[in-house]
């Protein structure tokens, strides 16, 4: 059950994500809307570094059963509260320097408003860790629902506020305080501490947990948000930023989706690699893999080349300006998910330095990319930048995962990358004389492909029920 409310609250999350910028971008000029696209990034960033270190550190030590839990929950807390104490301090007094790089000087004050979120956020990420930890898996995905579906306040201040850019705010400040509201809530009517253990952690060994969690996930909330920062600092139209927001927020679906997939692999991988069950780590990779090509990649291959339709009926006509950004955005994302999962697969046999080091060099490359594309090509060098980092640390990363587990891959899994290249190629030309200004349209047109697509593999027996069944009865075993 807690899994099935997982898979509900990222398609939530998903969903709300998705209804806010399709509001933004129909109702806002491109120029106001990149400009809360700017707010929208800096919050992002907060998020991603709340959401990962401490929220990790305290869901794997307390559901490892070593330390006393009382002793666990207050240095969670501490260390959450410091971070987020770091966080705010660094956008406050850094909100003017912040607002003159990204070429938005009239946002000052704006972002330091946000750090008024931070603390909240804060303890929203740390409740449901520690949710996590004791395995109350129904009330942490519906404080994520929660929080989710708080975040839709964001279109009513917009609306009624003057300040486009301080609506948005407000939207996420209530969606904070709301998910930190019912978090806390599900700790004290459901978490009942033990005191069988008295062992403490030391303090830096602690740390280290947040650290090995913190580092690597730093590395990909930068390669997240890098090319949007650019754009802002480099690019001096506000059309093509706002044009660029849309591209950005509307190519994240196979990422969101593709950063639900760790929450199954970690675990079973972890566990049977700790048994020295080689071949089952294989087995569970090569599904996992088989799953990703067969459901996620084709939401790719079969939007990705319609990208001009999607941003007009998504947004407004103007933005058909982003359909090529839009579809190598969209690539770049699925490589970038990817790009997480084999990653995560490596750091459960403990090699994470290699992941941070790897991660670092991705933000370094991603940097000179966007440094030296930008100014020729404009927001499609940003997009393009983007995608060749991704490719590249995907490729070192499989050699790695290779090398640690040897020969992964399977027959069937290559016949299904192969048909996910085939409907590529059939939807661009499909593409080339088809256009639509019709959202119904386009959505029968996606959904149609996507079903065949699906429809085909279990025809040709590539994709079986019972292997997906299997799998998500592992990761339910382990929650259990």
């Amino acid at each position: 059950m807690g899994l099935i409310m997982h898979v509900f609250a990222k398609i939530i999350f998903v969903a709300v994500g998705y209804s806010i910028h399709m509001y933004l971008g129909k109702t806002l000029a491109p120029i106001v809307y990149g400009q809360i696209g700017v707010i929208m990034s800096i919050i992002n960033i907060n998020y991603n570094f709340l959401s990962n270190g401490a929220r990790q550190a305290a869901s794997h030590l307390i559901a490892i059963h070593k330390f006393n839990e009382k002793d666990l929950i207050i240095k969670s807390y501490k260390y959450q509260i410091l971070i987020a104490f770091g966080l705010s301090t660094i956008n406050y007094s850094g909100a003017g320097l912040i607002s003159q790089i990204l070429n938005h000087p009239e946002l000052k004050l704006h972002i330091q408003i946000t750090s008024i979120i931070i603390p909240f956020t804060a303890l929203y990420f740390i409740s449901i860790g520690i949710l996590n930890g004791y395995k109350i898996l129904v009330i942490e995905a519906l404080s994520a629902i929660f929080y989710a579906i708080a975040r839709l306040s964001l279109i009513p201040f917009v609306k009624m506020l003057p300040d486009s850019a301080m609506g948005a705010i407000l939207g996420f400040f209530v969606a904070a305080v709301a998910g930190c509201i019912v978090g806390h809530f599900g700790i004290l009517k459901n978490v009942k501490l033990s005191y069988d253990i008295t062992t403490k952690i030391d303090n830096r060994d602690y740390f280290r947990q947040i650290i090995d969690f913190l580092s690597f996930f730093f590395c990909i909330t930068i390669l997240l948000n890098m090319d949007m920062l650019f754009v802002n600092a480099m690019v001096h139209d506000g059309n093509q930023i706002g044009y660029y927001t849309g591209a950005s927020n509307f190519s994240k679906v196979s990422y969101y989706l593709l950063s639900a997939i760790y929450l199954v692999a970690l675990p079973i991988v972890t566990t049977q690699y700790s048994e020295k069950n080689v071949d089952g780590c294989k087995k569970t990779i090569n599904n996992l893999f088989v799953i990703i090509t067969g459901f996620i990649l084709p939401i790719v291959t079969i939007a990705g080349p319609i990208c001009e339709n999607l941003m007009e009926v998504f947004y407004t006509t103007e933005y058909r300006a982003a359909g090529l950004a839009t579809e190598m955005l969209m690539i770049s994302q699925f490589f970038l998910g990817l790009f997480v999962i084999i990653n995560i697969l490596i750091c459960s046999t403990k090699e994470k330095k290699f992941s941070i080091l790897l991660g670092s060099g991705c933000v370094i490359i991603d940097a000179i990319l966007c440094y030296i594309l930008i100014p020729m090509y404009a927001i499609q060098g940003a997009a393009l930048a983007s995608l060749l980092t991704n490719i590249l640390g995907v490729i070192v990363s499989i050699r790695k995962l290779i090398q640690v587990y040897g020969k992964i891959w399977s027959q069937k899994l290559f016949k299904i990358i192969g048909m996910n290249i085939i409907i590529f190629i059939i939807m661009t030309c499909f593409n080339a004389f088809w256009r639509s200004d019709n959202f119904i349209h386009v959505l029968m047109v996606c959904g149609v492909s996507y079903c065949s697509f699906v429809i085909l593999m279990g025809v040709l027996r590539l994709i079986k029920p019972n292997e997906i069944i299997r799998l998500f009865a592992l990761k339910s075993k382990w929650n259990s």
